[in-house]
């Protein structure tokens, strides 16, 4: 008969309320509790600097496609226009237009030159100070673009 009387103290014991390992659980999530703030702070720095990177380098392909723009362009502005006219001044002209249509102030940035040859061709070569936004990261000095153009008979 002792083998068959009921404990409940004994019962509740070996079988609780929760699923085995619950209480477990519990607890360590409570032992967890400032863990997730400290991991946010380790993790930050490095997510803002790589934010930041992707924003810096993200503008420098920006300023260098804009000045490989402005180079093809001039280059082709001065390579097709007639053989009365200085193609070199019409590329410079070019050049100069669209920096200001782009809001780049820059005087001296604008190198024309005519090649001649087997073919006479018209290189021009654009390049600008970098402006970086953030100022943290290791970027270029200068930012530039080289387009050329062969002549062609307009007449």
């Amino acid at each position: 008969s002792d083998r068959l009387s009921f404990n409940a103290s004994i019962y509740h014991q070996y079988r609780p309320s929760l699923p085995v390992g619950v209480p477990r659980l519990i607890h360590l999530r409570k032992r967890r509790r400032g863990a997730a703030a400290i991991e946010f702070a380790l993790i930050t720095p490095t997510l803002v600097m790589l934010l930041l990177t992707i924003v810096e380098y993200g503008n420098y392909y920006r300023q260098l496609n804009l000045l490989n723009t402005i180079a093809s362009d001039s280059a082709k502005a001065g390579a097709t226009i007639s053989q009365d006219a200085s193609p070199t001044i019409s590329a410079n002209a070019k050049a100069t237009e669209l920096m200001f249509s782009y809001d780049i102030r820059c005087i001296y940035c604008v190198d024309v030159s005519l090649n001649t040859g087997t073919y006479d061709t018209l290189t021009v070569t654009v390049k600008r100070p970098y402006l970086p936004i953030v100022g943290l990261l290791p970027t270029p000095e200068w930012v530039g673009a080289t387009a050329t153009h062969m002549l062609w008979d307009q007449s």
